[in-house]
């Protein structure tokens, strides 16, 4: 909500998305990580993001906390693997957004991940003579426009601008992302550039 007043415009505060960047191992709890029996990430640290996540919630009265994941990559994960944003929403009552393309959306947009990936970029690197890693980081970030345009597309429908949502996503997104959404007039602000449990 925005009220003009002069040639000024002012927002209400609170509304708009507020992305947070971090670590994708701190997003999910594992039944490893619950019984203390994974060091990446460590069970304190997962409880430290828990927190943190609520306490931005709460102060920002957030309506929603989208993130950059999805059903299948939260089951990948390991054994009793369950999102933390998608926690922390239940336990506040308000929504959760899964935005990272499914398994089957990632065929459809022409995403390649995982051992799909690997393979496009062997193949590319054997076929030019390139370094494996330097392919494959280049064909990774290739794909970020698209995923980043995925994400806003169903932000898009929660009409973000009437709204406080949190949007959780790997913190190398968090500059790209966020001029992605300027470009379409979304408003959006970073909150953390990249928690860690030091941060």
């Amino acid at each position: 909500m925005a009220l003009i007043i002069g040639e000024y415009i002012v927002i209400e505060a609170f509304i708009m998305i507020y992305i947070i960047g971090t670590r994708h191992p701190f997003q999910v709890w594992t039944e490893a990580i619950r019984d203390g029996d994974s060091f990446i990430p460590r069970k304190e640290h997962v409880e430290a993001f828990e927190t943190y996540v609520t306490d931005v919630a709460r102060s920002l009265k957030a309506d929603m906390i989208a993130e950059e994941a999805s059903v299948d990559w939260v089951a990948d994960q390991g054994h009793g693997a369950t999102s933390v944003a998608e926690g922390t929403t239940k336990r506040l009552g308000i929504e959760h957004l899964f935005c990272n393309p499914t398994k089957s959306q990632h065929t459809a947009l022409g995403l390649k991940f995982g051992n799909e990936m690997i393979a496009h970029a062997m193949a590319i690197s054997r076929r030019t003579g390139r370094e494996f890693p330097d392919v494959h980081e280049e064909e990774v970030r290739k794909q970020i426009p698209v995923r980043e345009a995925f994400w806003r597309e169903c932000l898009e429908s929660q009409e973000p601008n009437n709204k406080s949502i949190i949007f959780v996503c790997g913190a190398d997104h968090v500059d790209s992302f966020k001029a992605e959404l300027g470009a379409k007039g979304i408003l959006a602000c970073i909150q953390c550039r990249e928690w860690t449990p030091a941060a």
